[in-house]
């Protein structure tokens, strides 16, 4: 999908939705690296425009970090939880997730479901408790 924007009279545009969302954020060194970082506050502003047409749904649904690239995949290749890219769920509540991984200081310390981990009264629980 192509993205775009005008801004006093200046057309912005991003070929993805990658692009366009590391041109909405603050500057970051990362995006300067990667090369997708905006030039300056107009486009900043053009691509946050811009991202604001974009259907909510469309944002959840695209991939912006490629599957194999994704920390959390990678985090749970090292720890041995099974990933599968054609099966992978991302949940929208924590009641959807098959686990729920607690750490502590990059420890896991307790793995259950979030009613479990709620009845537990621990650590989960609080800071469900907090939202």
């Amino acid at each position: 999908m192509f993205y775009h924007h005008t801004v006093c009279s200046r057309g912005f545009a991003s070929a993805d939705l990658r692009t366009l969302m590391a041109r909405a954020s603050p500057l970051l060194s990362g995006h300067q690296l990667a090369g997708v970082a905006a030039a300056d506050a107009q486009e900043r502003v053009a691509a946050q425009m811009a991202l604001a047409d974009v259907p909510l749904a469309y944002v959840l649904s695209e991939a912006v970090v490629p599957y194999e690239e994704d920390a959390v995949t990678r985090f749970c290749g090292t720890i041995g939880l099974p990933v599968c890219p054609s099966t992978r769920m991302q949940p929208n509540h924590p009641s959807d997730a098959h686990d729920i991984l607690v750490l502590d200081a990059g420890s896991i310390v307790k793995r259950g479901k979030h009613a479990q981990l709620l009845a537990e009264n621990g650590c989960h629980a609080a800071t469900w408790a907090l939202q």
